[in-house]
């Protein structure tokens, strides 16, 4: 039958889009969503980008702005499953199609899609608007609370997909080190009958196939069905830092005899888990060093930068590191596919940040924890299928002491786990709660954030800090902490030192700040330590707060923000690469 086997097409709808600012809301009154609308007053712009990127002074613009673009779609899609995809847009969207609402979204950082078959003029000009609300909210993820420049805006792709009716949907991989596997698929079936329908895995390395699976559904008229997959590969090359052996399953939809659909992903076999004390890849001890990045572009600021990303996680590995956390808020996920084959473990984590708990209010506090749990959903759904991620985190530098936040993180920690018992989950905690009130109950890894050399030494006002108490503060600390949770490792997710470019000497010099990264590594020297990272790979812009005396971009990076090295690169190099 040949509506069955109508391929999958994309429309890129990157690149060309008019640009309205709107700080007091009247755009909906005035009609901006309306497909005849005259926009040739408005400010050509090309996407994805940030408010920041769509005209001056707009670098920390946090209200409403409009964005529209016309397109025309081939006749043939007449009949296909057709799917409007946004990558990411920050913080709120709604979405218009030829003036017809079709929905709206707030989940920043995240994928979102919307049907629109019923409402596209084939073979004809659609218009397509988004109104993109950036105002900071309480009770809302991330809401109020962040440690990094908002940004508003149309961050990643947004596309047009043509599906067949009788389609694949929503692939999820997981594997184990013995070669077992298991993968969970939907099928979706459109049309007005049911639909016997065989589904076949296929697995390949670099060498071919080597893995052959398939089994038969029957599928309800309008309806769909969750399907898997659950196998074993005798002899499967293991996936690690070491040696990033990627595979590429294969799956496909037939029916009558006909190839209908198709889904293809990259995956590997690994495992990850906490025994005896000790963190273990593939059933082997690992310490974790690396960095945390900032999804930020010294060219496209928080819009998507792949090639930027390529090249920090290069020089990363070229330090000798072997993970990144994507610190605050989930990253593009193209950055995975480069974690993947780079070799570089990785933590996503949700931006549950500087939570405050409940002075925000019953009702805030309630939806605050609802859309954390979403996001979470939604990371998990879209990232657990690559083998580079062995962490989520659900919170960092939480206000632990406040009623509501400690059973807040503990309600995610869980929900994570249900979701995905593949993996490792924790929250982050600061200096102020872990080294006075701990709490890990359910985390897999104690992870803490701490700064003694900046925050005991230069902020303190005190320029003669013996930064030989930095190590000591790490070394005794963490023996406190070990003490009361021996079976847990400690997993140090920050520490750092901030310095300018060219300052060689001073509280803010280069030397200064490679001086006090040996001085607090040498007290993590312990081995119920499974991971230290530094605070931050690059320097970034940050809010506009009072930060350093109102410094705009935050200058912690081994890098500047342009990407030239600081001493402290070569010094992360040689400690990284220590036996």
């Amino acid at each position: 039958m040949a509506h069955r086997r109508q391929s999958r097409e994309t429309l890129d709808l990157r690149g060309a889009w008019t640009f309205q600012v709107d700080p007091f809301n009247a755009g909906e009154r005035a009609g901006y969503f309306a497909a005849e609308m005259d926009d040739s007053g408005w400010r050509r712009v090309t996407l994805p980008a940030g408010f920041d990127g769509c005209g001056p002074g707009l670098t920390t613009y946090q209200g409403y702005g409009w964005f529209r673009r016309a397109f025309t779609v081939p006749a043939a899609w007449r009949g296909r499953a057709v799917r409007v995809h946004c990558g990411a847009v920050n913080y709120r969207a709604t979405v218009w199609l030829n003036g017809c609402c079709l929905g709206e979204h707030s989940d920043p950082f995240l994928p979102f899609a919307f049907a629109v078959e019923a409402l596209l003029r084939y073979g004809e000009e659609n218009v397509l608007t988004v109104r993109v609300d950036a105002a900071p909210r309480a009770g809302e993820v991330p809401g109020v609370e962040h440690g990094w420049r908002p940004i508003g805006g149309i961050l990643r792709e947004v596309t047009l997909r043509a599906m067949p009716p009788l389609r694949l949907e929503n692939l999820r991989w997981t594997a184990g080190a013995d070669g077992t596997y298991r993968l969970r698929v939907m099928i979706e079936n459109d049309l007005d009958a049911a639909e016997r329908t065989e589904a076949r895995l296929t697995l390949y390395d670099a060498n071919g196939i080597v893995h052959r699976q398939g089994e038969t559904y029957q599928v309800p008229a309008g309806g769909d069905i969750g399907v898997g997959f659950d196998g074993t590969v005798a002899g499967a090359r293991l996936w690690s830092p070491d040696d990033p052996a990627l595979y590429t399953t294969r799956v496909e939809l037939w029916a009558d005899g006909e190839l209908t659909d198709s889904l293809e992903a990259r995956v590997g076999f690994r495992t990850v888990a906490v025994e005896d004390g000790r963190l273990l890849l593939n059933g082997r001890p690992i310490v974790l060093r690396g960095f945390n990045r900032h999804e930020d572009s010294p060219h496209t600021g928080m819009a998507m930068d792949l090639e930027t990303a390529r090249r920090d996680f290069l020089a990363m590995r070229e330090t000798g590191a072997n993970f990144v956390r994507l610190a605050h808020y989930p990253h593009h996920p193209g950055e995975l596919d480069l974690c993947d084959e780079l070799g570089l473990l990785a933590m996503c984590e949700i931006p549950v940040y500087w939570w405050t708990g409940l002075d925000e209010g019953e009702a805030r506090y309630a939806g605050k924890l609802d859309a954390a749990r979403r996001q979470l959903s939604a990371l998990i759904a879209r990232d657990g299928s690559h083998p580079s991620v062995i962490i989520w985190s659900v919170s960092n530098e939480t206000r632990e002491a406040r009623p509501g936040v400690r059973e807040g993180n503990d309600a995610l920690i869980a929900h994570a786990k249900a979701l995905d018992p593949s993996r490792l989950v924790v929250h982050i905690a600061d200096e102020s709660v872990w080294t006075t009130a701990p709490h890990f109950p359910l985390d897999d890894l104690l992870c803490v954030n701490g700064y003694p050399t900046w925050f005991k030494g230069m902020e303190a006002g005190n320029p003669d800090y013996d930064v030989a108490e930095s190590t000591r503060f790490w070394r005794g600390q963490l023996a406190t902490l070990h003490a009361a949770y021996p079976d847990k490792p400690i997993f140090i997710t920050e520490f750092g030192y901030p310095c300018l470019e060219g300052f060689s000497d001073g509280p803010l010099g280069e030397a200064t700040q490679a001086g006090a990264l040996a001085a607090e590594f040498a007290g993590m020297a312990a081995p119920y330590v499974c991971g230290i990272l530094i605070w931050c790979f690059a320097d970034h812009p940050w809010p506009e707060i009072n930060a350093i005396r109102n410094l705009t971009t935050s200058p912690f990076g081994v890098v500047t923000r342009d990407r030239q090295p600081k001493h402290a690169y070569d010094v992360a190099r040689a400690l990284f690469r220590q036996p």
